[in-house]
């Protein structure tokens, strides 16, 4: 890596150009824990102490003074308020998820007994039809039976008529044959 300038080429990486290799590993390499101390105990610590404290000053303006407490004393505080805060959001939402079941319990059982009703209903109707179909199939039977007795009455009659119908044939043909023979 370097830059061209007018007199020449300043490359960074090369010692006999630039300071910056030295620079880097006096920095990086021996005063590395030393830049890591800093950071974390003045910078980060002064970092979180003003956000701390104005989180519990907006908090405990509106609630107390709090010029005597600790942050951390603070902290706590309303952490644990938090945590009842929470607590009894839980048994709030319990206790109205209990209320909702038992009503989705009673609609389910309104529902159930509503279907056995017309259950009941529609096997009365099915009955009912049964009963119907069986009063008219005795009925049909009887008609039926009424019918054979009926025809095998008219049969006996036709019989009997029939062979009447036939000795009369009979007769009426012998004496069309004998009056033929007398003209």
């Amino acid at each position: 890596r370097g830059r061209k300038y007018p007199w020449g080429v300043a490359e960074v990486e090369n010692p006999d150009h630039c300071d910056f290799i030295f620079l880097r590993n006096l920095l990086i390499r021996t005063h590395m824990q030393d830049l890591k101390d800093v950071t974390n105990n003045e910078l980060y610590e002064n970092y979180r102490y003003q956000k701390l404290a104005a989180v519990t000053s907006v908090t405990m303006d509106s609630k107390m003074a709090a010029s005597n407490r600790n942050p951390l004393a603070q902290f706590e505080a309303e952490k644990k308020e938090h945590q009842e805060k929470l607590k009894s959001m839980k048994a709030g939402m319990e206790h109205v998820m209990e209320e909702k079941v038992k009503q989705k319990m009673s609609k389910i059982e309104d529902q159930k007994n509503e279907l056995k009703a017309k259950h009941d209903q529609a096997l009365k109707h099915l009955e009912k039809m049964r009963k119907d179909l069986e009063n008219k199939k005795n009925e049909l039977a009887e008609q039926m039976k009424a019918l054979e007795e009926l025809q095998l009455a008219t049969g006996a009659v036709n019989n009997s008529t029939t062979s009447l119908n036939s000795a009369k044939d009979k007769s009426s043909s012998k004496k069309s044959k004998s009056t033929k023979k007398l003209f």
